[in-house]
């Protein structure tokens, strides 16, 4: 893996920018996870010094880079990073890696426009093309900011179309204590 730097994710943008849908929000978060995803697929697990290089690992990276972009201002690193994958189709299905929304943190702030077409694009990726349920439970809660909204819709929508369903562990990491968290109940219930 390339040694990280407060300019890898904009490397990895400017890499792989042609790669990515005109669509994905044209904010660094957004596409710095598409370009990730694209850089990682993770189909075959390459072999590091300590051994595997595991999908937790490669997430851990993830938010590193982040924390390194975000320099002397950790507010403007997302909260949370999520990888979904599956485990039983691994040559099959691309790992998918997503950032929780920032929704206004960011250096400089999201426009009105530019916070919708991210709201937009996450409902559409989860509610338009998965049919995602909410739980009524959840209906005041502003689901879509969760990291699960860029990771999950892209390995669910392969599994569909590769094998037909596939079991996908989702695995999230929080910035602020670096520990591991369960995907949203929402998420949990889709998954």
């Amino acid at each position: 893996m390339s040694s990280l730097t407060p300019q890898y994710l904009d490397g990895l943008i400017f890499k792989w920018r042609q790669f990515i849908p005109p669509n994905v929000p044209q904010n660094r978060d957004s596409l710095a996870a598409f370009a990730y995803s694209l850089e990682y697929p993770g189909m075959v697990l390459q072999l590091g010094p300590e051994g595997y290089i595991t999908p937790e690992v490669r997430l851990d990276n993830f938010a590193e880079a982040h924390r390194l972009a975000a320099g002397n201002h950790p507010n403007r690193a997302p909260n949370a990073y999520s990888v979904a994958y599956s485990k039983t189709h691994t040559s099959a299905i691309q790992h998918a890696y997503g950032t929780s929304a920032l929704h206004g943190r960011t250096h400089p702030p999201l426009t009105s426009e530019e916070d919708q077409e991210l709201k937009n694009y996450r409902n559409q990726q989860a509610f338009t093309y998965f049919n995602m349920p909410v739980p009524a439970s959840l209906m005041d809660y502003p689901i879509t900011q969760c990291a699960e909204y860029m990771s999950l819709p892209p390995v669910l929508q392969a599994a569909t179309e590769v094998v037909g369903s596939v079991q996908v562990t989702m695995v999230m990491i929080h910035r602020k204590n670096e520990k591991d968290m369960p995907m949203c109940l929402n998420c949990q219930a889709y998954a």
